[in-house]
């Protein structure tokens, strides 16, 4: 593999955001040689003279270079680079050191690994996190003019959240919490598809149930099937009709991957699985399932929540997870805060958006969802409400009875037991 024009070939199909992330990551043009070397010279210097990267036409013509179709992401041949400058700059120092001790000057040696050693930290080459925060100015008015131009990250299916968080951004780790049968894994669906429907690539990994039953799940959402028809094979001879159809014209589609069906899922296969897919986005159901390093269950759940966040972050996408409440949580509202999350307190540390989901009991009869943020790194938090109807499939937000506080929680007559009240929810895993 020719590792600069892979490097600069996957920059160029990166645009914008790769250059800005090789910036960030301290690549220059000395990280490379020959001819790539040139180009990433001629797109710094674009950019900086006209505030945004050449378009692809246009560099092929100035530079002359064929690029080539790279296999691995920006973020892995980022690594390479910098690995290959820095074992040239630990080499080349090595050579002067050993030149300096055999002529007997130790000092002269001493210097050299010290110039080098500066030179590493001065040039971020040895992986280090300092660096000054004014130089990030140049990303955060991009970011603003995104921002200002309508730009938002990864949409979810209701208003609310998405104006509370201007929808889901690389790097965040979004949880979601909820008690067993409260629907968690329809919520994961819903949020795969809408993402999915906004053209975004989708990576699903599923660790409660086969591919089969996450696959009925996401054809009811998406075609609006009654659920609990289609799992019985009762739907009506026109829907069966039109179920039919519709599945057949759409199972060709890409985009919407998903991992499942194994007797465990582990944290290097979902690594593994996010280099060859490259989603624009991840969803874990039923995080507290993953197989991870620990010699507790608890010591497992937080390594995978360590572990996911910074993915979130090297991977540059979101994450969304699902967990579930400790039976300290019952069924009052006022008792879903992040220390009632089962398993773990790193899991509340590592998100960025912690939103727990709950149903009291004229909630349920109501077929409605309560949403309420017990925590958002920015933006304010707001409950909402969702229709939770799966005899019409309809999970559209409600326009009516948002931002409920705490003080205005009345008595809910809660189960103290903590369980969830209709066997029928049991389908909702």
């Amino acid at each position: 593999m020719d590792l600069d024009l892979s490097y600069i070939s996957a920059l160029v199909r990166e645009g914008n955001q790769g250059f800005l992330y090789a910036k960030k990551e301290g690549v220059t043009s000395d990280y490379l040689k020959r001819l790539p070397k040139h180009v990433f010279a001629f797109i710094e210097k674009h950019v900086t003279e006209f505030g945004e990267f050449p378009s692809t036409e246009f560099l092929l013509i100035k530079t002359k270079i064929k690029l080539n179709e790279p296999k691995d992401s920006l973020e892995m041949l980022t690594k390479e680079v910098k690995k290959r400058h820095l074992w040239e700059h630990l080499t080349e120092a090595h050579d002067k050191m050993g030149v300096n001790l055999k002529v007997g000057k130790p000092y002269e040696a001493l210097e050299e690994v010290q110039r080098s050693l500066r030179g590493i930290y001065q040039k971020n080459m040895g992986g280090g996190k300092v660096g000054s925060l004014l130089k990030v100015g140049s990303e955060v008015l991009d970011l603003y003019d995104r921002i200002k131009n309508g730009e938002r990250g990864i949409l979810t299916p209701w208003p609310t959240m998405n104006e509370m968080t201007l929808g889901f951004w690389p790097g965040d780790l979004v949880v979601f919490v909820g008690r067993l049968g409260t629907g968690k894994s329809f919520l994961m669906l819903l949020l795969a598809r809408e993402a999915w429907m906004n053209g975004k690539k989708v990576l699903f990994v599923g660790t409660e149930m086969s591919r089969l039953k996450l696959a009925t799940r996401f054809y009811s959402i998406h075609l609006k099937m009654p659920y609990k028809s289609l799992r019985k094979g009762q739907l009506g001879d026109f829907q069966e009709k039109v179920f039919k159809k519709r599945v057949r014209e759409i199972e060709n589609e890409e985009g919407f991957y998903i991992m499942g069906d194994e007797v465990k899922v582990d944290m290097a296969e979902i690594e593994a699985t996010l280099d060859e897919v490259r989603p624009d986005i991840l969803f874990v159901d039923g995080m507290y399932l993953v197989t991870n390093e620990g010699l507790s269950r608890y010591e497992r759940v937080s390594n995978t929540a360590d572990d996911l966040k910074k993915i979130a972050k090297q991977k540059n996408i979101p994450i969304v997870v699902s967990q579930q409440f400790n039976r300290l949580a019952g069924a009052s509202r006022s008792a879903l805060i992040a220390e009632n999350v089962a398993l773990s307190d790193t899991i509340g540390w590592n998100a960025d958006l912690l939103i727990a989901l709950y149903q009291q009991d004229d909630m349920r009869g109501d077929k409605t969802m309560g949403f309420k943020p017990m925590k958002i790194r920015e933006g304010e938090p707001i409950d909402f409400f969702s229709n939770w109807d799966f005899d019409n499939m309809d999970f559209e937000e409600q326009t009516y009875g948002t931002g409920v506080s705490d003080d205005e929680e009345g008595d809910d007559d809660d189960d103290p037991s903590g369980r969830d009240g209709d066997d029928d929810n049991d389908l909702l895993l």
